[in-house]
């Protein structure tokens, strides 16, 4: 109080945990990338944990190592930290952005649980090749239905390592096929991004964007549509354990052959630190090996 630095709590400290979460879902998690799955965790939350009924003068530290302890039976390590970073973040934006005066943020008391090791999935020619055999894949015709889009984005995200959600937010005036390359516009770590494209890519590309407009989209599908699809498709050709965004780990590894440096390696894929980038580049042994003649 001497130091000016005494807030009183008031009411701001007597809302519950719950009450935070609905305002945040509902007037901060619109305007925020990944804006759907956040809703998801915040409703799973507040359907899930009994700590939301907690006022936030009464919410212990202790209340989230139960809930994390509980949690840990379920789910990995990893889904439990993504939930904690939400939950987090969530408190943090409560004490600089509304005032509420949160001595601490709790969830920094809380230990994390071991995430696991990075997944280092990659797609072999044999599993993209049984992928397309099973979707009847025909490259010479034009895809018409969503589902006809699947083979198309596999092939490209292979080429270029671009997201699925980055491949179906690209427009035709996105894409400059005398110079060979795309625009991304807005990425997932907030910067737009200029994607070289190989001859096949282009190849690709050209096929998708003949006779559209320049505000057409390329993939005319949204992402989660053409996830679905994908998922189909691969439990089609009994492909259970491969991801669509491990093709981003095969990407990564293919390009490396042909861009030894990596500061050129990570401007294609998006990269921000080398140490990201290397979950991505998953070089097989033989592959090490043939470089040592």
């Amino acid at each position: 109080m001497d130091k000016a630095q005494y807030r009183e709590p008031g009411d701001s400290l007597r809302v519950t945990v719950r009450s935070l979460l609905e305002k945040f879902r509902d007037q901060v998690s619109p305007a925020r990338k990944g804006a759907r799955w956040e809703t998801v965790r915040i409703n799973s939350f507040l359907k899930h944990a009994d700590f939301v009924e907690r006022r936030l003068d009464q919410l212990q530290s202790d209340d989230l190592r139960a809930w994390r302890d509980e949690r840990l039976k379920t789910v990995s390590g990893a889904s439990v930290n993504r939930e904690l970073n939400l939950l987090s973040g969530v408190f943090s934006h409560a004490i600089k952005e509304w005032s509420v005066p949160l001595r601490d943020n709790p969830v920094h008391l809380v230990k994390r649980p071991p995430g696991g090791k990075p997944r280092r999935q990659r797609w072999s020619e044999d599993q993209i090749q049984d992928l397309l055999r099973a979707i009847e894949f025909d490259e010479s015709k034009r895809p018409i239905r969503g589902r006809d889009y699947v083979g198309w984005a596999v092939l490209l995200a292979i080429e270029t390592a671009m997201r699925l959600g980055e491949l179906c937010s690209l427009h035709v005036a996105d894409v400059n096929l005398a110079e060979r390359y795309v625009v991304l516009h807005d990425t997932k770590n907030g910067d737009g991004r200029h994607v070289p494209l190989s001859t096949r890519a282009g190849d690709l590309l050209a096929k998708l964007i003949e006779r559209k407009g320049p505000k057409e989209r390329v993939f005319p599908v949204v992402s989660e549509s053409l996830g679905l699809y994908f998922r189909e498709a691969r439990d089609k050709a009994g492909l259970h354990g491969v991801r669509f965004h491990d093709t981003r780990h095969e990407a990564a590894t293919r390009l490396s052959k042909k861009l030894a440096n990596v500061l050129e390696l990570s401007a294609v894929t998006g990269h921000r630190s080398l140490q990201s980038l290397k979950i991505y580049y998953n070089p097989k042994a033989q592959e090490l090996a043939a470089k040592l003649d």
